[in-house]
């Protein structure tokens, strides 16, 4: 279940859980620390719902493989599969798509387009460009609300690079933007459901957020008897958050958040008369202080 509390904020709900007790990843990668606030937040809106075009959703506790938030279960938001392009061959291009949609309701218009090359049977990249503009919803009965428009926008890269049938390199970048959203059920333009008010009468609560992930992971499959899988990736994220508020009297607030992550990951599986067991290790560092989360898991 998705909870929306406002236009732009949406959050899903595993087994009663959301935020900090759900685990959101893309291609594998956390996005989730302790700068999420409680309870139903913005931050899972950051991820291009264009450009991952498939959804992994474990419900139910995972702490075991995914740290201690993940309890109630994960979801991970994966990239189209690459395709290896032909041996011996220079540049090929297989194609894209484009997509335009529009919605009455919201007055919104959304664009998105890709494409993508190969090399050989080497090297395969996939780009993406999406912008979304989203007017103001008129619901039920016609009713307008003021101040729900935003703007979001965002570029999409992913790479493999083969070594051989059974090594490769996976790498990507995106970067994600969410403009002038707006908090509306905590201001005065906040249209009251059968009667109950807003929750505010602030003038303004206005948020713009930038985020980006950057990263590149080794992947081998079909290893020896003592290591059947192995994965071995680094990855960088930048999140920032700046928040202006005008309150009833005119007083205002402005405050401008930068989140810095660097993490590590190394995921190995062995393949035994017990059983096959997946282990790693999770090295997180952001300012002030780095935390490790060593996972292990056996799957008879």
């Amino acid at each position: 279940m998705n909870q929306e509390t406002g236009r732009g904020w949406t959050s899903p709900y595993l087994r009663g859980f959301t935020s900090q007790r759900t685990v959101l990843m893309v291609d594998g990668i956390r996005l989730n620390n302790a700068f999420l606030r409680e309870g139903p937040n913005q931050y899972w809106s950051l991820v291009d719902p264009f450009f991952f075009e498939n959804t992994e959703v474990m419900m139910g506790p995972a702490s075991i493989l995914y740290g201690s938030d993940a309890v109630g279960g994960v979801v991970n938001a994966k990239s189209t599969s690459l395709t290896r392009g032909k041996k011996l061959s220079s540049w090929q291009y297989l194609g894209g798509k484009t997509l335009f949609q529009y919605s009455s309701a919201e007055d919104s218009y959304s664009e998105y387009l890709d494409s993508e090359f190969m090399f050989s049977n080497k090297l395969s990249l996939k780009i993406g460009l999406t912008k979304q503009n989203f007017g103001e919803l008129v619901s039920g009965g016609g009713v307008h609300n003021e101040n729900t428009n935003y703007d979001t926008y965002g570029g999409n890269l992913c790479g493999r690079y083969w070594f051989n049938n059974d090594e490769s390199i996976y790498f990507g970048y995106d970067n994600y933007n969410i403009n002038d959203l707006e908090r509306t059920q905590k201001t005065i333009y906040y249209e009251s459901w059968r009667g109950e008010g807003a929750d505010g009468d602030d003038l303004a609560r206005t948020y713009d957020f930038e985020h980006q992930l950057a990263f590149l992971r080794y992947e081998k499959e079909n290893g020896s008897v003592f290591l059947t899988g192995l994965e071995l990736g680094v990855y960088y994220r930048y999140l920032n958050e700046y928040y202006f508020r005008v309150r009833n009297d005119a007083r205002f607030d402005k405050t401008d958040t930068a989140i810095d992550t660097f993490g590590l990951n190394l995921r190995m599986q062995i393949d035994s008369k017990f059983g096959l067991w997946t282990y790693g290790v999770t090295f997180l560092e952001r300012l002030p202080a780095p935390g490790i989360l060593v996972l292990m898991r056996m799957v008879r």
